[in-house]
């Protein structure tokens, strides 16, 4: 018999809850909870009770119950909303969300028709193009020092645009030309809301002009960040728009300022910004609307066989009947949501995966030494014994054993979507306990990955930990449930899930993984990383702030090196 609510380990007092989830960093505040009060527990705040998972058993059974026991109530995701959508109230996009009435049905639609185009079999034709896209930042970077999110931000963005909408849509791919809608998406500032000049002194000429206020200030061309002389501009919108709209959906005061002082400074910049992202995605409505009516993509694909890429899938998607409703389509307010939804959620987490990844490896000379020697022998480096490497192709996949262990590795340490949030539909039992309908349930992937309960020293990045693990397994032969040699737990796949797991497991994740190593050997193939400023493991995780994906809180600057000047 299930144990009364009540009776569930319960953290802390409400006010000191209260503040925790309001703050920036509240996923690495869960963290430490997690491993004070286990794998399933309560935080009791002021008019608000959350149930944090943690437990790998425990989530495995949440996110196989969408649409039965649990649901994934829109108001929930507010902040994803504002960014994707341009109307007010946001339209929610329905490849994220849909589990209310009609919405399952649409969301299946929406969803079974991008699932060719981010399958296994299909991701493959994109990566000429990520390397491609990669390629021509790369060739620009010299023995200099640069913000790393402002480099993987454009190779990411510019991918992004010609994979997912078939044109130019970012041109981001010119290091002279700074990209600041990634700028301003890092938040450059102290927690005084000003910018630390002095910590940018040995940023180099590229870094851009600051004004005596403290406040990034940016002449930019429409999206050309193929120069970081120039800034992104869709970038910096992004960014800022994030900043507020998180902002406004943690805290009434900043909500209200922003309804009730629109003059403010950064009430400004958040309005700005947020016409600017919005503009964008009414741009590439617009073209792919005319793409559409002078050459059906789709119609093209099914003539050539094979599976459709992202741009065919949307093409079709856009015309699709809803089951639901007989002889209706998707409207241009979906269609918009549906396009910054594959913009934000196909951007920003793989972007952030991969720049942890290259911090990481920067914090860690011996890392970063194996990496190269991997890259050396395929062929992907520009060693001074090979100074034309090849790009990374889909091919490599496989024949990179360390560097699959490293990216991996990374994705523990820095969970790029640390969390997903969820309610009850019902009243469910939940380990052990008889869980009320209607409470909020905050499932933290990034919580079981750094518990020491599934891994030994969680916070400590070790690549080789992935391959002991299956080294002390069959040499040790430990039972069930028990922990192996390396301190890992007996059930690893369990315990491990950076694009979460089941029926809305993410569906771009066969893409993401392709993104992240390709992204990562076009740099460390080309260059030796390290940190100005004596990056470490912990001094990142305390840096991060969380919306939709972890992201930075200050620059994240690495030197860079070139390999056939480095030997």
């Amino acid at each position: 018999m299930a144990k009364p609510f009540s009776e569930m380990p319960t953290s802390e007092c409400l006010l000191s809850n209260a503040l925790k989830l309001t703050s920036l960093d509240f996923h690495r505040k869960v963290y430490a909870m997690a491993e004070t009060y286990g794998g399933i527990f309560k935080i009791k705040a002021p008019g608000k009770t959350v149930v944090v998972v943690t437990d790998p058993a425990l989530l495995a059974q949440l996110t196989a119950q969408e649409f039965t026991g649990v649901s994934k109530p829109a108001d929930l995701y507010e902040t994803f909303a504002i960014l994707c959508s341009t109307t007010t109230p946001p339209t929610y996009p329905l490849l994220a969300l849909g589990n209310e009435n009609d919405g399952q049905a649409r969301w299946r639609t929406i969803r079974d028709g991008f699932a060719p185009a981010f399958a296994a079999n299909a991701v493959p034709q994109y990566v000429p193009i990520l390397a491609e896209e990669a390629g021509k930042v790369m060739r620009q970077v010299g023995a200099q020092t640069l913000d790393i999110f402002e480099l993987v931000g454009r190779i990411s963005l510019s991918a992004t645009g010609h994979i997912m909408f078939g044109y130019d849509a970012f041109k981001c791919t010119d290091l002279d030309q700074p990209c600041d809608f990634l700028r301003t998406w890092t938040s450059h500032v102290t927690s005084s809301g000003t910018l630390d000049v002095s910590e940018l002194a040995h940023a180099g000429p590229h870094w851009p002009h600051v004004s005596a206020t403290g406040h990034i200030m940016l002449s930019y061309d429409s999206f050309k960040c193929t120069d970081l002389g120039q800034p992104c501009d869709f970038l910096r919108d992004i960014i800022t728009a994030r900043k507020g709209a998180v902002g406004a959906a943690r805290s009434l005061l900043v909500k209200l300022q922003q309804q009730f002082c629109p003059f403010a400074h950064d009430v400004q910049d958040y309005n700005d910004s947020l016409k600017g992202v919005r503009k964008k995605y009414e741009e590439i409505y617009a073209e792919m609307e005319g793409a559409a009516a002078a050459a059906p993509v789709a119609a093209a694909a099914a003539a050539a066989g094979g599976p459709p890429t992202i741009l065919q899938a949307f093409q079709s998607t856009r015309d699709y009947k809803y089951p639901d409703c007989p002889g209706s389509k998707m409207s241009k307010e979906d269609t918009v949501a549906l396009i910054g939804n594959l913009v934000v959620a196909g951007t920003l987490p793989a972007a952030t995966a991969a720049v942890y990844t290259l911090c990481l490896i920067a914090t860690s000379p011996e890392v970063q030494a194996k990496v190269h020697a991997e890259l050396d022998a395929a062929g992907l480096s520009s060693s001074s014994s090979s100074s034309s490497p090849r790009e990374f192709a889909a091919s490599d996949v496989g024949h990179l054993p360390y560097l699959e262990k490293v990216i991996k590795e990374a994705m523990r340490v820095n969970s790029a979507v640390p969390q997903v949030n969820r309610a009850t539909a019902a009243d469910i039992e939940l380990g052990g306990y008889a869980v009320p309908q209607g409470t909020l349930l905050f499932l933290s992937m990034g919580g079981m990955h750094a518990s020491p309960h599934n891994f030994l020293e969680p916070h400590r990045f070790y690549p080789e930990r992935w391959a002991l693990q299956q080294a002390g397994d069959a040499a040790a032969g430990n039972g069930a449930g028990a922990a192996t040699w390396t301190g890992n737990s007996s059930d690893l796949a369990g315990s491990y899930a950076p694009f979460s797991s089941g029926i809305r497991a993410c569906l771009g994740q066969h893409w993401a993984r392709l993104a992240i190593m390709g992204t990562v050997a076009s740099v460390l193939g080309r260059f030796k990383l390290a940190s100005p400023r004596s990056m470490t493991v912990e001094s990142l995780a305390a840096g991060e702030t969380f919306s939709v994906s972890v992201y930075p809180r200050a620059p994240l600057l690495l030197t860079f090196t070139p390999r056939a000047a480095a030997g």
